[in-house]
């Protein structure tokens, strides 16, 4: 195929990429957070099946060992996507017909994620190989930054709406409205993932792949290694963060809306500075920034009561903000880094890997929260509630991947935050400049005013 042409398609592939994750969003962030333990509790769900469900989404890439043989059977990787991608995404039809018909089974709810995320992850699999050859390397943290800025709008927007729309008096046709415009968003993915350019290559079902020689990669064991630690981690207090926040805090759908939109400005704007700043700095500096503000993001939650979860859950909204878009950007373009060529093989172990973890974490936060759900203890004369017992656990887990992600080898530039702020816009120098200085910027101006002094007595 001529090279021009391959290029236009290429582009025009960034571009349907672009509109694709914005449908994307439209489904999956019901499936998310606390619009999806709505919906579960609506279905009657109970709190250990929607600790597994809120984790089976990232748990089903596992499935993923299988991606292989999926190819074998469906020839190409445009039809694994195709294929694949139809599986996953008509399922979500079924949840706006059982409320119509006001149909409220656990199962339902249980089947419709749970064939969701049995056929996603052969999508993503071969999604995140046909990225990996369309963008240029050098090309990737800003792309990623701008495809992000344009998700991040797209989910202040959703949530907005899906908040107001679980807000409803009418609880059922609020919920119906909802799972409907999910199933509409989920069949328009479909639509763009038919116009994608899939590079294929010849004999693709003939490569033999050997796990064995990417065991023997010291660095991207160690990647592997944090990315166990921090998936696990996260996975393990999500369910109860949502669920402490929603059922037992009683926080309102309408104000979590309002504070996730605010949550999705702050990351449309920070996605275009770590987008930048990753291509410039490397993807291990920016991630470790992100990284390490989560820890506050943590903290908030262990301090959070009944009088004060408002403010702490604003506070929150800010750092997911600030520090989300740093870890979404960076962790995807990470792996990309310290996979070598092919990367089929070191992109399948990694979804494998975070799959297994992730499940084990499902069950294992079920279980925990089960055990806890909304008991208490007094200490001081106030409540203690157990589920923070989990928040306190995964803290402890989040430092130490922090520390394992340091370990890891790759491209590393130390940020010298004085010139980021001085090379900045100028509404951000003057309103950063008096904050942030150096001592020898302080040393400089109080030697120009004892000059400026001296000078002025010697005239005299």
């Amino acid at each position: 195929m001529n090279s021009k042409i391959i290029e236009i398609k290429k582009n025009k592939t960034k571009i349907l990429s672009i509109m694709e994750v914005i449908c994307f969003n439209g489904f999956y962030l019901g499936l998310q957070g606390f619009i999806m333990l709505s919906l579960a509790m609506y279905f009657h769900v109970s709190i250990f099946f929607i600790s597994i469900l809120i984790v089976l989404p990232t748990a089903g890439q596992c499935l993923q060992l299988f991606t292989n043989i999926v190819k074998r059977v469906l020839k190409t990787r445009r039809k694994t996507l195709l294929v694949m991608g139809t599986l996953s995404r008509i399922s979500i039809i079924f949840l706006p017909i059982a409320i119509y018909f006001d149909y409220r089974n656990p199962y339902i709810f249980i089947f419709v994620v749970s064939i969701y995320s049995l056929f996603s992850p052969f999508v993503g699999s071969v999604w995140m190989i046909i990225m990996m050859e369309i963008i240029n390397k050098e090309e990737r943290g800003s792309y990623f930054g701008k495809r992000n800025f344009f998700s991040s709008m797209s989910v202040g927007l959703y949530m907005l709406l899906y908040g107001y729309l679980l807000d409803i008096s009418n609880q059922r046709q609020g919920y119906f409205l909802l799972t409907l415009a999910m199933a509409i968003f989920s069949l328009f993915t479909l639509v763009l993932f038919f116009y994608h350019y899939v590079p294929e290559i010849e004999n693709e079902n003939e490569v033999k792949l050997s796990f064995k020689e990417v065991l023997k990669d010291k660095n991207f064991m160690v990647y592997l290694r944090y990315v166990s630690i921090w998936v696990f981690t996260w996975e393990f207090i999500k369910p109860s963060f949502e669920y402490y926040r929603v059922k037992i805090l009683g926080a309102n759908p309408v104000f979590l809306s309002q504070v996730g939109a605010i949550t999705s400005v702050l990351l449309m704007t920070m996605y275009m500075i770590y987008g930048k700043a990753s291509d410039r700095y490397g993807n291990r500096r920016v991630l470790e920034i992100g990284a390490k503000l989560t820890i506050i993001y943590v903290l908030c939650y262990i301090f959070m009561t009944p009088d004060n979860y408002k403010p702490m859950i604003l506070i929150i909204g800010i750092l997911e903000g600030v520090a989300f878009a740093a870890i979404n950007i960076c962790f995807f373009n990470l792996l990309l880094e310290v996979s070598k060529t092919p990367a089929d093989v070191y992109i399948a172990l990694y979804v494998i890997i975070n799959g297994i973890v992730a499940l084990f974490a499902g069950i294992l936060s079920g279980i925990f929260a089960t055990f806890f759900s909304a008991n208490y203890i007094m200490i001081f004369g106030e409540k203690f509630y157990l589920i923070k017992i989990i928040f306190i656990i995964g803290l402890f887990l989040r430092i130490f991947s922090i520390y394992q992600l340091s370990k890891i080898e790759v491209f590393y530039k130390q940020i010298n935050y004085r010139n980021v702020i001085l090379k900045s816009p100028k509404y951000i120098r003057d309103g950063l400049g008096n904050v942030i200085r150096t001592r020898e910027d302080k040393k400089i101006e109080k030697n120009k005013i004892a000059f400026t002094q001296s000078r002025k007595k010697s005239i005299m």
